[in-house]
């Protein structure tokens, strides 16, 4: 599929007299997702980045439009913008924690990027002491490990960053 068919079949999904912003546009939501990602695949990244935001304008809380508008930013080679789009989020979906990770480092703010990997440690119960679990020094507990988003990739990300901050373990 084409560009230019994406956009077609988007004109179709509802036309010119019933564009209106204020309804709800379903059909138009996966031809214009199809957009992006044929846009990504093909380095298109500024009709991308147009298409991403037009998703996360008619859905502000999909996390899928807000990874795919930071996607397409940070392939234009704009980690700020990208960072901008998910800080603002806050939010705990892992995939955009990882895009989150990978926007500091591409900023050179290697404390942020080990902040946004690793989750705050759970308050310690009122039942068990909190020094019975706590790890050793310099090391992190397996559970926190667990949390950071995108697996093995997540790790690498990690690694990059405490070895940037001088905090190699």
């Amino acid at each position: 599929t084409t560009s230019t068919g994406l956009l077609a079949q988007m004109a179709a999904a509802k036309g010119p007299a019933s564009w209106d912003y204020d309804c709800e546009v379903p059909q138009f939501v996966e031809p214009c997702r199809r957009a992006v990602e044929f846009s990504l695949e093909h380095s298109l990244h500024d009709q991308a980045t147009f298409f991403a935001e037009q998703l996360v304008a008619g859905n502000p809380e999909d996390c899928e439009a807000v990874r795919l508008l930071a996607l397409s930013h940070l392939r234009r080679g704009d980690a700020a913008r990208a960072r901008d789009v998910l800080d603002c989020r806050h939010s705990a979906e892992p995939r955009l924690r990882y895009l989150l990770a990978h926007c500091h480092l591409q900023l050179d703010q290697p404390a942020e990027a080990v902040g946004v990997l690793l989750p705050l440690p759970p308050p310690a119960s009122a039942g068990r002491s909190a020094s019975s679990s706590a790890p050793a020094p310099g090391e992190l507990p397996i559970n926190l490990l667990d949390g950071v988003p995108g697996g093995a990739p997540g790790l690498f990300l990690l690694g990059q960053a405490k070895e940037r901050l001088h905090m190699r373990e």
